[in-house]
């Protein structure tokens, strides 16, 4: 797999673009690929350089393997120890190699700040005799210009020289500041001094540029010095003298160790490559290349044979090297000896050509590569010093044609290639210009990277990404592609994407590629950063691109942001005047519906979402289920959840707005704000959106809270009117209509009937058994009845249905647009509810309640409605004559029963026996079911037998007055606790005596308990003395009480059962009656 270099770099002037070129040349050589991570110096004080320095964060070990730090230029600005503390943020999680001071446990590339230097300085000194010497320094805490200031003033020392204070400039190691050292020194300090020694090139050049504009002569003037030997110091006039720095090879030991330690092996930790003085014009001396190119006149020479002269072609490069400088490209050595090996071969071979040919075929090769071919004129010079002793006249003679031609075909070179590049230098600078121009005066960022598709082609870069950070000035986790080229193409955009990958995976590149990454960034915003793959080999075009782009961006964010912010004006107005309109409109309102529906519309004029929710409760709590009074969904996928509801709950408790966005599932926002009034939580405001996660914001939430706010007082104030209203109309009792209340409904509705001819009918219902109720259980009892049968009646009516409590234990339902079929229909549903409806006595048995009605329609029963509620009442009272819990209309003869039995009351207090007994529920209906088949074939009339089956479900009713303990005891009773059960048939009859006219119903539940041989209970009656229902109830009870499992004994079997009834038959029980019963249990007819 291919290996991915990065390098942290502060900026591609000259002493850092030579060393690239040596990491160019060895990531190309070992196939890896390269990320240059250009940032600024760490901690600058020069305007917002630092915002270039996030892009420094991206380097992680998800996007490259290792890391080259260029430490010395990178850092400074700052301490030592804050530069190391920087570097070993990177090199404890990735391979790392710095170049610049020595750091521990960081493999370092360092050079040799000290002994150049002082060459350079005792060469100043010694040979021209200076001794009044100004000195630019680098940045104060940077270790490399420390030690060539230290250097500086041990030099200086050594030579009795004093240094005066004014004669140092604190530089900076940026180009300007050279120039800056020049201005300090002759306008501000007023100063005269010999020579000007600068701690790097670029210093020092600014500062050759600046004498030059001032008319003062380097060197006849002032002498100026340089440090780092980078290609412009040979261009400039006067070339500058300087100390050679390594940087090609500093570049290319760099990559070789990182490959290296990621492959695992073991590098040195300190790599120290030297420095050398190299003499050029701007200190005094003449120029070098003249005297390389001077061969003083000898009187002997030596002639050697052409095979001789070819084995000196290692002593010739060696001596090239003494001469000029180590030779950084291995590549260089190798065309130095080709140009030396084809010259002897010319002269041997008397054909110039094979000189000539070899060295124009190298100058073609190099001079895309060399900004300066005039170094091949040093070469000749040398090759013509090294050799002129060894040849003969003729050969010598030869070898001066040679040597001249070669001069003028380097010169050629030269010259068209200063040419070619000179115009390309224009060209390129003119392009760069159009490109600014073209960015800067677009508005819209798509404008700009429109522009940008049109010039990558010309600029020759093969493809460039632009990623706009999710956050602004933050490199968080996501990034956003937003402009991407390749293949001369522009490729889908908008891909969110992992920011540690640098570029979306589907678009990493699949060859060898050196990328440059610029920052994006303008003053104190930073927007991201930009990608481009190396095209033109100047570093420049890149930084160039970086300014323009940033600059073109921020503008277009700005205009984007004014727009952005006239819309928001125009929003804020808007949203304002709904706010004034919602308040205006909502207080007004009194009635809670109308104005839930107000506030629904206004937060509709102002929000988008899938559904919106009111939510009210009195002081919500998790045990007490909010009501959703109002809403609005537009998508089905936004109803209220189980995690909502949860949600809503913490609103209306913690008194706070929520706000919660999602990446998955259905929700993508949630928003809800309680309405608070006074001090408590009343309900919520609640939105949701299935599409958009940033939907709602902080604006949002003030926005909807002002809203709520709006609402809290007007839901309160509806509330109050409600609570007025609803006490003035309502029974405080039953919470249905008070009489005056539903007498001027009435009235509304019988003239809404007779106006459009509308069916309007009524019913009136009593309880039965008021009376009863209260006398038994108590007022309190009584009017818990009266409640739940209110309830029942709400539940049961619709919405337009009057119900209200006319006096006492009488109702009154008012039913517009209902006609006399559809108001038989209700009170069947009615008589069917109420008869459903169980209550519990205060020693917590179980009874039905039931109810007579009468009911009235108009016109079927009247043609003038407003006698409806009188013709209602007769017709009640009807039914309750009839026995009640029926219903009876005005125009039947008969009343119109929906039940047959017409004791449901007491078959409520039969259900109240589960609560003490449950086993006396199920005999009780059991022996019922037994005796009706008994009677079934005993021949009984219909209505022997009806009363048969309801003496059955109530012959122990009097168990009612029994205690449970003893009910429910599990062993024998005692002689006591058998007079209190014996009592139940007389408490039986005493409860049906309440009601008239059953007789022989309470007869037969009386004696269920007397024996066929007298020895029964209550009476002791004997044989056909006893009614007949009654033995018939007693074989029935005999035989559930055998057959079920009780507490003092388990069920009898059939066969045990069998016997009993026969053996007891004429003592307990009527023999023919107990016959009947054995032979229905034989064939099975009986369960």
């Amino acid at each position: 797999m291919r290996k991915r270099i990065g390098i942290l770099i502060d900026n591609f002037y000259n002493y850092q673009w030579s060393i690239l070129q040596g990491i160019f040349s060895a990531g190309e050589k070992s196939d890896a690929n390269l990320f240059c991570f250009v940032g600024k110096s760490l901690e600058s004080p020069y305007g917002y350089e630092k915002q270039g320095n996030l892009i420094y964060n991206l380097a992680d070990k998800e996007n490259v393997d290792g890391l080259i730090i260029f430490s010395s230029a990178i850092g400074s600005d700052v301490s030592f120890d804050e530069l190391v503390n920087f570097c070993k943020n990177f090199s404890k999680k990735i391979p790392t190699v710095n170049i610049g001071p020595p750091i521990e446990n960081i493999p370092s590339i360092f050079i040799d700040n000290k002994t150049g230097f002082q060459e350079l300085l005792i060469h100043l000194i010694e040979d021209h005799g200076y001794r009044n010497i100004a000195f630019i320094r680098g940045p104060v805490m940077n270790e490399e210009a420390d030690i060539r200031y230290e250097t500086f003033i041990q030099v200086a020392d050594q030579y009795g020289i004093k240094i005066n204070p004014d004669f140092i400039y604190e530089g900076n190691f940026l180009r300007n500041s050279g120039a800056e050292a020049v201005k300090t020194f002759l306008d501000k300090r007023t100063l005269k001094f010999e020579a000007l020694v600068s701690s790097n090139d670029d210093m020092a050049l600014s500062a050759l540029e600046e004498l030059k504009t001032r008319g003062i002569k380097v060197p006849e003037d002032i002498a100026i010095t340089g440090f780092d030997d980078v290609e412009e110091t040979s261009l400039v006039t006067p070339p500058l003298t300087t100390v050679h720095q390594p940087l090609y090879e500093m570049g290319e030991k760099s990559v070789e160790m990182l490959l290296s330690i990621i492959s695992g092996e073991r590098v040195p930790e300190k790599v120290f490559l030297p420095t050398k003085l190299i003499i050029r014009n701007s200190c005094g001396c003449e120029f070098s290349g003249i005297n390389r190119a001077k061969v003083e006149r000898k009187e002997e020479t030596i002639h050697l044979s052409f095979e001789k002269l070819k084995e000196f072609s290692k002593e010739f490069i060696k001596y090239v090297e003494e001469n000029l400088r180590n030779f950084e490209k291995e590549e260089e050595r190798h065309n130095l000896e080709k140009i030396y090996m084809s010259f002897i071969e010319a002269l041997e071979e008397k054909n110039p050509d094979i000189f000539i040919s070899t060295l124009e075929d190298i100058l073609q090769e190099k001079e895309t590569e060399i900004e300066n071919l005039s170094i091949y004129q040093e070469y000749i010079s040398l090759l013509r010093k090294f050799l002129f002793y060894y040849f003969d006249k003729e050969n010598l003679h030869n070898a001066e044609n040679l040597w001249h031609q070669a001069r003028v075909i380097i010169n050629d070179f030269s010259e068209r290639n200063q040419g070619y590049k000179r115009i390309k230098t224009e060209l390129e600078t003119e392009l760069m210009g159009e490109i600014g121009g073209d960015l800067i005066s677009n508005f819209e960022i798509d404008s700009i990277l429109n522009q940008i598709l049109e010039r990558l082609p010309d600029l020759e870069i093969p493809s460039s990404y632009i990623i706009f950070y999710e956050n602004k000035n933050i490199p968080s986790r996501k990034g956003k592609l937003i402009f991407g080229y390749k293949d001369r193409q522009r490729i889908p955009e908008d891909k969110i994407f992992p920011i540690k990958k640098i570029i979306p995976e589907e678009v990493s590149p699949t060859i060898r590629t050196t990328y440059i990454i610029e920052p994006l960034y303008f003053q104190e915003d930073s927007f991201g950063y930009a990608l481009f793959e190396m095209g033109p080999n100047k570093g420049i075009i890149y930084e160039i691109l970086r300014s323009q782009l940033s600059a073109a961006i921020q503008g277009a964010l700005l205009f984007e942001a004014r727009e952005q912010y006239e819309k928001t004006l125009e929003k804020y107005i808007e949203e304002l005047t709904i706010l004034n309109e919602t308040g205006s409109a909502i207080s007004s309102a009194l009635e809670l519906d109308l104005l839930l529906e107000l506030i629904l519309k206004q937060i509709s004029r102002i929000f988008d979402f899938s559904a919106l929710y009111i939510v009210l409760c009195n002081g919500c709590t998790k045990d007490e289920k909010f009501n959703i009074a109002a809403k609005n969904i537009k998508n089905e996928e936004a109803t209220i959840s189980h995690y909502d509801n949860k949600r809503i709950f913490k609103v209306i408790e913690d008194k706070s707005p929520l706000l919660k966005t999602y990446k998955k599932g259905k929700i993508k926002s949630f928003l809800a704000v309680p309405i608070i009034a006074g001090n408590k939580a009343i309900g919520a405001l609640v939105l949701k959106h299935c599409e958009k996660e940033d939907i709602y914001d902080e604006h949002s939430i003030e926005l909807l809270s002002t809203i709520s706010d709006f609402a809290a007082v007007a839901i309160e104030n509806a509330r109050l009117f409600d609570e007025t209203k609803r006490l003035a109309t309502t029974d405080p009792l039953t919470n249905v209509l008070n009489r005056r209340a539903l007498e001027e409904v009435f009235q509304k509705e019988v003239a809404k009937a007779q106006r459009y001819d509308r069916p309007l009918s009524v019913i009136i219902l009593d309880l039965d058994d008021f009376k009863l109720f209260n006398d038994t259980y108590g007022h309190i009892f009584g009017d818990q009845a009266l409640k739940e049968v209110a309830n029942t009646l709400k539940s049961s009516c619709r919405k337009v249905d009057a119900i209200g409590r006319y006096g006492g234990d009488e109702f009154t339902i008012i039913l517009p647009e209902t006609n006399s079929s559809g108001c038989i229909r209700v009170a069947k549903r009615l008589l069917e509810r109420i008869q459903n409806t169980s209550l519990v006595t205060p020693d917590g048995n179980k009874i039905a309640v039931t109810v007579s009605m009468g009911i009235a329609s108009y016109p079927e029963d009247t043609s003038e409605p407003e006698k409806l509620l009188s013709l209602a009442d007769t017709a009640m009272y009807r039914a309750k004559i009839a026995g009640g819990n029926q219903f009876s209309t005005i125009s039947s003869e008969v009343s119109q029963k929906e039940f047959e039995p017409k004791f449901d009351t007491l078959m409520g207090l039969i259900n109240a026996i589960d609560s003490k007994d449950n086993y006396t529920f199920k005999h009780c209906r059991d022996v019922s079911k037994y005796a009706c088949t008994l009677g079934e074939v005993l021949e009984l009339s219909q209505e022997d037998l009806e009363i048969l089956k309801i003496a059955g479900e109530l012959h122990d009713i009097g168990k009612i007055g029994i205690p449970s303990e003893i009910l429910k005891k599990p062993g024998s009773l005692n002689e006591d606790e058998w007079k209190i059960i014996k009592e139940h048939p007389r408490l039986g009859f005493l409860i049906l005596n309440q009601l008239p006219k059953m007789d022989r119903l309470l007869q037969a539940v009386l004696h269920h308990h007397e024996r066929y041989d007298g020895k029964g209970y209550p009476s002791g009656l004997q044989g056909k003395d006893i009614p007949l229902l009654a033995r018939i109830l007693a074989v029935a009870d005999a035989y559930s009480a055998m057959k079920s499992n009780r507490p003092y004994r388990k069920a009898l079997s059939k066969k045990e059962i069998l016997k009993e009834l026969k053996t007891n038959m004429g003592k307990q029980f009527d023999p023919e009656i107990a016959d009947k019963f054995i032979e229905l249990l034989e064939k099975g007819l009986i369960d």
